[in-house]
């Protein structure tokens, strides 16, 4: 996305950039963008004339009217991810030391 809103308006693009991700989120439901950091990392793999500072000030800037991107979300994301992921695991295990145990049993009475 970044590549096209740069090549349709070069003074604007961030903001509408910013805009769309906002937009297709409130229609799809689905987050497109949770973090500015996430921005910032591919505005820096894109960057190809030695810009990236004046970009990622241009999109700080830009995120101070829409706020909902400096909030630490792709953080909070990735906690919730991990620990969903350490509880499937515990679940796995719980599960394994329950048929264990019910081998034991029913091997003794057998």
């Amino acid at each position: 996305m970044i590549p096209y809103h740069k090549g349709k308006n070069k003074r604007y693009w961030k903001s509408n950039l910013l805009r769309e991700c906002s937009n297709k989120e409130q229609l799809d439901q689905i987050p497109l963008l949770l973090d500015v950091k996430d921005l910032l990392a591919q505005a820096k793999a894109l960057d190809k004339d030695g810009h990236y500072q004046r970009v990622a000030k241009g999109i700080l800037e830009q995120c101070n009217y829409n706020d909902v991107y400096l909030q630490n979300d792709s953080d909070k994301a990735e906690e919730i991810i991990i620990r969903v992921h350490e509880a499937y695991e515990n679940y796995l295990k719980g599960i394994q030391l329950i048929s264990a145990s019910y081998s034991a049993i029913c091997g003794e009475t057998a």
